[in-house]
């Protein structure tokens, strides 16, 4: 227990559920026990609760509660269902070559948001950028591409109020995507004058309880893989809307394909991991590069153990 305490947190952050790989990993390091799955399941909840507030979520929980069912099959003979590239109903979108936009209760608060179009680069930041403009919070995203045609499927939640209408954000994402509309540009200009703003605040007399900020930089944690042709990075900064749009736009001008995203966040910092494709031998010395432009921090950690160990 006390070896592997942080394992299933940190496979269920940072891998691939749908991936088969992951799941008998995870369970051939528990030695396809049930009981002590059952027992670090329980523990998991229990120290994440004790760490802090923000710490343990609706949405870390499902993810964890995922993984765990998954194992439970996988220790049980059963088969793990067969995940497709992109489930058929989306695929069905790419007959008129249009740009598409769903959105489909999830669990609790969350919405399931679908975006396609013909692909073309940048796709995954507009779309992520088109989302946080309408505040809604990313809390995963996956990419898969058919034929020419993008699917791009997030689990969202509103910040506050009702979610936007399906037609607005279509409307959006088609500006993007024609470049009459910079979602990404107008995202940062509003990331710069909440930082002004903030600044500004700063140097004012404060009343009552001042509110603290982490002031730790910026880290990038390279995660092993066991894919030749894929990278895994996390990106642990402070968190803002629409930092997810930012760190994807920047991967992609690295010159990578994002296969999915997931987000978490633990109070005011938010832990991003990114599953990219990897074009060549300096893709991962791109990858630092583009997303310390973003972040501007210096620091860099690697993380030399596979997910999931």
């Amino acid at each position: 227990l006390v070896r592997h305490h942080l394992l299933l947190p940190v496979a269920a952050t940072r891998s691939d559920l749908n991936d088969p790989k992951t799941i008998e990993r995870v369970s051939k390091t528990l030695g396809e026990d049930p009981l002590l799955l059952e027992v670090l399941h329980a523990l998991t909840e229990a120290d994440s609760k004790a760490t802090g507030p923000g710490v343990w979520s609706e949405w870390k929980a499902s993810l964890i509660d995922d993984l765990v069912r998954r194992c439970r099959m996988v220790m049980a003979g059963e088969l793990l269902p067969k995940v497709e590239p992109a489930a058929p109903q989306y695929l069905s979108l790419a007959a008129d070559r249009g740009v598409h936009v769903q959105i489909k209760p999830g669990g609790g608060e969350r919405l399931d948001v679908v975006m396609a179009a013909p692909d073309q680069r940048g796709l995954v930041s507009k779309a992520a950028a088109v989302l946080a403009l309408n505040s809604l919070r990313i809390h995963s995203a996956s990419a898969s591409t058919h034929e020419g045609f993008a699917v791009v499927e997030f689990v969202v939640s509103p910040l506050f109020g009702s979610p936007p209408e399906a037609g607005l954000l279509r409307q959006q994402f088609t500006g993007a995507l024609g470049g009459d509309v910079d979602v990404l540009g107008t995202l940062e200009k509003r990331d710069s004058d909440a930082v002004g703003a903030a600044t500004r605040r700063a140097g004012e007399v404060q009343v009552g309880v001042p509110v603290t900020r982490s002031t730790a930089p910026p880290r990038i944690l390279w995660v092993d893989t066991a894919a030749a042709d894929q990278l895994i990075v996390e990106v642990r900064a402070m968190d803002r809307l629409g930092l997810l749009a930012l760190l994807t736009r920047a991967l992609e001008r690295a010159g990578t394909d994002i296969v999915w995203a997931k987000v978490n966040t633990f109070g005011s910092t938010a832990a991003d991991a990114f599953c990219v494709t990897a074009g060549d031998a300096g893709a991962r010395d791109a990858v630092e590069q583009s997303l310390l432009a973003v972040l501007g921090g210096p620091a860099v950690e690697v993380l030399e153990e596979p997910v999931g160990d």
